[in-house]
């Protein structure tokens, strides 16, 4: 069957069309067939290590805090 496969994190430049073994089905597990697929450049972007999505980095957006949450907080006993 063939797959493409990235055997570096370096961009779309890596992708390497290829045969490999198909899948076989087993006990529990089921064999989907993909007759199309798409890269987006979300994908590009994770491939080569730009977007840390471990969850290991702490958020990284915007926090504001809002009095009213902290008033809300502070009334509860």
């Amino acid at each position: 069957m063939r797959a493409m496969q990235a055997a570096a994190f370096v961009g779309y430049d890596n992708l390497e069309l290829v045969d490999v073994q198909k899948p076989v089905a087993t006990d529990g597990k089921l064999l989907v067939r993909n007759t199309a697929a798409g890269v987006t450049p979300l994908d590009n972007t994770m491939h080569i290590h730009h977007q840390d999505m471990s969850g290991k980095r702490p958020f990284s957006g915007r926090r504001k805090q809002s009095r009213h949450a902290l008033r809300a907080a502070q009334a509860r006993p």
